[in-house]
């Protein structure tokens, strides 16, 4: 990360990829936002609506092995 030759100088590129890494995680997760960028898109039309994956929790416990096909019952208290 550090140029050996200049002390305490960074390597531009190294410095640039792990500011940008950082970043890109903070607004995946939200803890960081851009001013006007609702502009370009709207996130809530980016959302299914909850009829649309009521089922898929459920499915998923069945796929990966947490529940029985056919115990729909069982799967949903196990994910309250």
């Amino acid at each position: 990360m550090l140029v050996e030759t200049r002390a305490g100088r960074f390597v531009r590129e190294h410095f640039e990829a792990m500011v940008f890494t950082h970043l890109a995680e903070e607004l995946r997760t939200g803890d960081v936002a851009v001013v006007g960028s609702e502009v370009y898109a709207d996130w809530s039309e980016q959302t299914l609506a909850r009829e649309d994956v009521q089922e898929k929790p459920a499915n998923y416990l069945v796929e990966v092995g947490l529940c029985e096909e056919g115990e729909a019952g069982r799967c949903r208290s196990i994910q309250s």
